[in-house]
């Protein structure tokens, strides 16, 4: 094989094994979809009628959406509230539906147990990692930040030769710095800070909007996990990474409009 088609085969094999992360929390993402479901219904008992008409347990059910916690990769927990907040930003900046965005993010937080454990010396520390290091060691240099207290995403052994993915867009260094100055200008803020979510959000806005995000949503996050890579096997990608994403899209579509309704009162 050539050297690019060598590289080629190991982005693969990463992208492989993030795609069975997703498919090792379905079981335990329907246990917790039940007990929510468990829950709203023990809590609504008896006013499954009466709750359509009443505005006062409409707002009960919005002010519980509003503080749910929504799980950032590579980052703490935020309200929902706050989540939808930053994602309202990333559409007038960009354009990008905020429940897609949400959806993307929701998925990239349960992808699996290698987000945000690793460390830059070592998991960046292969010579092929060369321009991400560099790319690190910059982005931690123009923030202030102690590099070695960072967390990054751990390298997976035997598949690919970087770990090294920022934050709640898990986005690489090389690739941080390649949006930098377009996530400053939306953001605010110069240098924009990959660990912050609000910048975050913009981030992965933008990436989602040069993937078609705006007219394809699904291409657009199959995009987002693999690059190039997924048409090389759309119906695998499609199937484990697309359907997730556009699954909790609706679902947060749904809860959108649940508090949308409610403001226009």
């Amino acid at each position: 094989k050539t050297e690019e088609e060598k590289e080629d085969a190991e982005e693969q094999k990463r992208q492989y094994e993030r795609l069975r992360s997703i498919q090792g929390v379905k079981k335990s993402d329907l246990t917790e979809k039940r007990g929510q479901q468990e829950t709203l219904l023990s809590r609504t008992k008896g006013l499954e009628s009466e709750y359509k008409k009443s505005i006062v347990q409409k707002q009960k059910y919005a002010a519980s959406i509003r503080s749910q916690l929504f799980l950032l990769a590579g980052s703490a927990a935020i309200p929902f509230e706050k989540a939808l907040e930053y994602a309202n930003v990333a559409f007038q900046k960009t354009g990008i539906r905020p429940a897609f965005l949400l959806g993307v993010f929701k998925v990239e937080s349960r992808m699996g147990a290698n987000v945000g454990k690793g460390n830059w010396r070592e998991d960046l520390s292969h010579p092929r990692c060369a321009s991400q290091r560099k790319a690190f060691e910059q982005i931690t240099a123009e923030l202030g930040l102690n590099p070695d207290l960072m967390p990054v995403s751990k390298r997976v052994v035997d598949y690919g030769y970087c770990g090294g993915a920022m934050g709640p867009a898990q986005f690489m260094p090389a690739t941080w710095l390649g949006y930098k100055s377009k996530i400053a200008a939306l953001s605010g803020h110069n240098p924009p800070n990959p660990w912050n979510p609000q910048d975050a959000f913009i981030a992965a806005a933008l990436y989602l909007k040069n993937s078609g995000g705006l007219n394809n949503e699904r291409t657009a996050a199959l995009q987002y996990l693999a690059g190039g890579n997924w048409r090389k096997n759309p119906d695998y990608y499609n199937k484990i990474y697309g359907n997730y994403v556009m699954s909790y899209a609706l679902e947060y579509q749904e809860q959108i409009e649940i508090l949308q309704s409610l403001a226009s009162r």
